[in-house]
């Protein structure tokens, strides 16, 4: 599930989810990746790539609901999964929220909603979606990262000064995955 951008700060670059339906019991579960407290120091603990993110587990409905309030599309997906890897996926997502390890350091390209939903996605297709994306994508992060940025010319001057050379080189389409759009 992607939800598009929306107009805060922390929603600019749209969200990812995980979204699980089952007959027995009837459930239809939301994993919200990169959940976050937001608080007073989230914008800069944002800039700083101090978020610390966890998975939000609920009523799927609630978290379209919540989405759509903000004025936001909700886009779903079938990821059609033969019934043992879809079970064993719903199975590692049910151990997730609550887990020792469950709260992460969200990292804007390497580690955020998107990147986890890719990862678990990978995990259940042994591989097979990392595999595809091995190919050169025709952006760096530093491209793809700007482009939600480029009407709001303060807040795109801001983090194009921020965003280093390092971020300004060439990625596979695996690694473009990063950005919910891309995903």
């Amino acid at each position: 599930v992607t939800m598009a951008p929306g107009d805060q700060l922390y929603t600019l670059w749209g969200h990812a989810a995980l979204r699980v339906r089952r007959s027995h019991p009837r459930e239809d579960i939301g994993y919200n990746f990169g959940s976050v407290d937001i608080g007073p120091r989230v914008f800069w603990d944002m800039i700083g790539g101090q978020v610390t993110a966890y998975v939000a587990r609920g009523p799927f409905g609630r978290m379209a609901q919540v989405y759509r309030g903000e004025g936001r599309q909700v886009v779903r997906r079938q990821l059609n999964l033969p019934a043992d890897e879809a079970r064993a996926l719903a199975e590692r997502l049910e151990a997730i929220p609550g887990a020792a390890d469950s709260r992460y350091r969200s990292h804007h390209f390497m580690d955020n909603c998107s990147t986890r939903v890719a990862d678990e996605i990978d995990r259940a297709t042994q591989g097979a979606l990392s595999k595809a994306g091995s190919e050169a994508s025709p952006r760096s992060f530093r491209d793809i990262a700007l482009r939600p940025l480029r009407r709001r010319t303060y807040l795109y001057v801001l983090v194009a000064i921020l965003l280093n050379d390092e971020v300004a080189r060439p990625i596979s389409t695996w690694q473009a995955a990063f950005l919910p759009e891309e995903l």
